[in-house]
């Protein structure tokens, strides 16, 4: 299995979660575009973590692939979207008719933000001119509502974002020039942390980034690796949560993580990592109603369709009663 390191799957890393029935190799690999560039190119992998755009695009393209209802990654992106600081930027809606760049306009991370900016922030896409700095993974049949233009060869976003040639980026990373300090560079959201608060209490959607996908012939071979996965995936984050209740142990690098996860808790209700359609419903198809509208997806499909049928109804949710089941 190839998937990058996470506080929640350290224990099938380090052997304490045991998948029943599969001698687990976990491929710790850390940069996600190779292992998505070996799962979509080459199938390489039985078991792999994928982008969630990309496998929506690839299950679109019947590839051979489905997914059980594990999200590794989540991220809220209003952080992720950098204006240059001599511009006249200081809302969403001064993007309007500015040159925004953008890694790749298929990544997960940027649909996410396009999606947030017009249905959040009612600024229309049309109406800014996008530059992407590499050229797509998946070719889409659908008909996108925008004309990219890419950037010049050998120069790179945050370069263009530092001399003023692009006047924002949305990324999915942080800019070398911001984690360096530069004056030239700044958060388009300040307090970003009480935007994306609000924005999950108005939308209750912590945005997936991630998913994990089975190679079809090994699906079909061995059904039964998928709930087991799923059930070590769950385990592994269990073990994770357990240990975040007693910070006092010295597990812990944060001085105040009991404040944070209380403060986790409030916003969450629990677990924000809920592993099962049901939890996951609307965020899903949130992403997904974004790609129809960007025009990277050509239609609707149902979730029930694209995750592992004895998948569907699992339960992953993990609550620190011990009266309540995470499966």
């Amino acid at each position: 299995m190839a998937c990058m390191t996470y506080d929640r799957t350290r224990a099938m890393i380090d052997g304490r979660v045991k998948p029943e029935g599969i001698d687990l190799n976990y491929l710790a690999i850390e940069n996600p575009s190779e292992i998505f560039v070996r799962t979509l190119n080459q199938y390489e992998f039985a078991v792999s973590e994928l982008s969630l755009s990309s496998y929506y695009t690839a299950k679109a393209a019947d590839k051979p692939m489905i997914a059980i209802p594990v999200f590794p990654s989540r991220l809220f992106r209003h952080s992720y979207i950098f204006v240059n600081s001599d511009s006249e930027i200081r809302e969403p809606q001064d993007l309007i008719g500015k040159k925004v760049g953008t890694p790749r306009y298929h990544m997960t991370a940027p649909i996410w933000i396009r999606g947030m900016l017009q249905h959040e922030y009612d600024v229309p896409l049309e109406k800014i001119r996008w530059f992407t700095e590499r050229p797509e993974k998946i070719s889409s049949s659908s008909k996108m509502n925008v004309k990219l233009e890419r950037i010049p060869e050998g120069r790179t976003l945050d370069q263009l974002l530092v001399s003023g040639e692009l006047d924002a980026v949305t990324e999915a990373h942080l800019p070398p020039s911001y984690l360096q300090g530069s004056s030239k560079v700044k958060r388009l959201f300040p307090d970003y942390k009480q935007a994306e608060v609000g924005y999950y209490r108005r939308t209750k959607i912590f945005p997936i980034m991630h998913t994990i996908i089975l190679r079809r012939d090994f699906y079909e071979t061995y059904p039964w690796a998928a709930v087991s996965l799923h059930k070590s995936f769950v385990e592994a984050k269990r073990l994770y949560y357990e240990s975040r209740l007693d910070p006092v142990q010295g597990k812990e690098s944060n001085p105040w993580a009991l404040s944070s996860l209380e403060e986790e808790r409030a916003l969450f209700g629990g677990d924000p990592y809920p592993y099962s359609l049901n939890e996951n419903g609307v965020a899903l198809r949130t992403l997904m109603q974004y790609m129809i509208e960007q025009g990277l997806l050509d239609r609707e499909m149902e979730l029930d369709d694209i995750f592992a049928p004895n998948t569907i109804r699992l339960q992953g949710v993990y609550s620190s009663d011990a009266t309540t089941p995470m499966y």
